[in-house]
């Protein structure tokens, strides 16, 4: 399973950035942030859309959000997570 997380410093950032996502019909979801790679709200978004159109919404974003997007791998072995921006 792949997909894409995004993780916020503060829990009304998280939410703001999913009603701007959910509003251009990007389908994603709210869930825990994994302890490891958590800022502070615990907070996440979850989205299977792809890196690049991923990007371009945060950087047409009107707030300055302090966001972390990791590309999530799970596998039988574990869950990988790479820093994509």
């Amino acid at each position: 399973m792949n997909y894409l997380m995004m993780i916020f410093r503060s829990r009304n950032e998280a939410l703001a950035m999913y009603e701007y996502l959910k509003a251009r019909g990007v389908s994603c979801s709210t869930m825990n942030a994994p302890r490891s790679l958590m800022k502070s709200c615990g907070v996440a978004i979850r989205t299977n859309i792809n890196e690049s159109s991923l990007l371009k919404l945060i950087n047409g974003y009107p707030k300055n959000a302090d966001v972390k997007v990791y590309a999530v791998t799970s596998t039988f072995g574990g869950t990988s997570y790479r820093q994509i921006y």
